[in-house]
């Protein structure tokens, strides 16, 4: 079959299109007065969760992979049944269960779906347009936040769909992270209504356009991350800072493509442009080294929290809702501080659960660094951004959400289909080229 006929690649390119809006798109309907909109939202998990099921079912996954995948999934389902067992609430658990394995269903609905190099610029396309809108669109709404309140009913829809009580700016029962600081100086949330999540998907997208324009359109590819680099910086996101000045460095120094001279120059280079970024990101740097803002004093006491009672967790877990976003949200009781994914799945599955978690996703990042082929394209790209977003596991669930994360992972999955599936055609007979082959059901 071939590329953009298949009916896993326009459900992919739809997810493409809908998971950064759905937030603001379901707000407004919400809002005025469609009370059912919120089941798009829970349309979408299933069907992510629906082709991931597929994916293990139809599709040989690397071994690599394969084994931590089915392992962690076993821990979640062991210690889901334990949380029900001590009386978390359903509501609390299953969500909280999702929310732990949405990074591997994620990564499995890209290798399901996208099985092409040319679905993979189609799919990057659509995200370079809608980072390049929710930059422009967030430079104009950081300064209309009645916007949000009046037209989208954003609160509304964070408190009665959302299930969002805990963290709202009692004035405007906005987010407080849409809010810099207690002056309610306003960060910008984009068309994805969330400023950590436009700051994380800028920074993807924008590594993964510098990836793929580098070699053809270097002035298009420098101008596009410039211009996400400044909706991050608008963001606020620090962590999303650190993860595109990590990123952009990786394809930087690795691709010939981007500056056509000697390696020890790009590294150079790289060495520069990492400077200078540090520099521009100075205020947010050194905001957080002088604990100038409640948002670090957070980070730090959660860290601190989390140090003190993570030796309750060394063998076993807590059980499934015990920890996360979704547990301090309904007010339950919850063990740690509440801040980093590497702490949130610990306390949950234990220590092992969480070593799992972790051997899936080094396992991602040396595949998709072995399989590039030495091209150093969209397959080295993942491996660097997934290796960029581990530097906030510890103080940020960044890697467990959908919004900021969707993007990366589908294309992490897809990088690696692709690629693995690229260097076999070359290996078969030229008649055989015409059609996948077996790995490609």
């Amino acid at each position: 079959m071939r590329p953009y006929t298949s009916l896993r690649f326009f459900y992919v390119l739809i997810l493409a299109l809908a998971f950064p809006m759905l937030d603001m798109l379901t707000a407004w309907l919400y809002g005025n007065g469609l009370s059912q909109a919120g089941v798009l939202r829970v349309l979408r998990d299933f069907s992510i969760a629906a082709v991931a099921l597929l994916c293990l079912c139809t599709v040989r996954v690397p071994r690599l992979l394969a084994l931590p995948i089915v392992l962690y999934f076993a821990f979640v389902a062991l210690y889901l049944a334990v949380g029900l067992a001590e009386a978390v609430p359903a509501r609390i658990a299953l969500p909280s269960a999702g929310t732990l394995v949405l990074p591997v269903l994620l990564f499995l609905a890209g290798y399901y779906c996208l099985r092409f190099e040319r679905e993979l610029r189609v799919v990057l396309s659509v995200w370079i347009l809608l980072g390049l809108g929710s930059t422009v669109f967030g430079s104009w709404e950081i300064e209309h936040t009645e916007f949000w309140i009046d037209t989208v009913h954003l609160p509304e829809y964070m408190v009665d769909v959302k299930r969002v009580e805990v963290g709202l700016d009692p004035e405007t029962r906005l987010p407080w992270n849409f809010f810099r600081n207690m002056e309610k100086e306003r960060r910008a949330a984009g068309l994805l209504a969330a400023p950590l999540a436009q700051g994380t998907f800028l920074a993807a997208v924008s590594v993964m356009a510098l990836a793929l324009l580098a070699r053809r359109w270097r002035l298009a590819a420098v101008l596009l991350t410039g211009m996400m680099g400044f909706g991050i910086w608008q963001s606020g996101t620090r962590g999303a800072m650190i993860a595109e000045c990590i990123g952009v460095l990786g394809v930087l120094a690795a691709n010939s493509g981007l500056l056509r001279t000697r390696r020890g120059i790009r590294w150079a280079a790289a060495a520069v442009l990492g400077g200078t970024a540090l520099w521009l990101f100075y205020r947010a740097i050194d905001s957080s080294l002088s604990v100038y803002d409640s948002s670090t004093v957070g980070h730090r006491d959660a860290l601190l929290r989390n140090l003190e009672e993570f030796s309750r967790v060394w063998l076993f877990g807590e059980g499934v809702g015990r920890q996360g976003a979704i547990a301090a949200q309904s007010r339950a009781a919850v063990i740690g501080g509440g801040e980093g994914a590497f702490f949130s799945i610990a306390f949950q599955l234990g220590l092992p659960g969480a070593l799992v978690f972790l051997w899936f996703y080094m396992n991602c990042i040396r595949l998709l660094a072995a399989d590039d082929g030495g091209e150093r394209g969209l397959a080295w790209a993942s491996a660097v951004l997934l290796a960029a977003f581990s530097t906030t596991f510890v103080s940020s669930d960044h890697i467990l959400t959908l919004s900021g994360m969707a993007a990366p992972w589908l294309m992490a999955g897809g990088a690696l289909r692709a690629a693995r599936l690229s260097r076999l055609s070359a290996l078969a007979p030229e008649r055989d080229r015409r059609v996948p082959v077996a790995d490609c059901r």
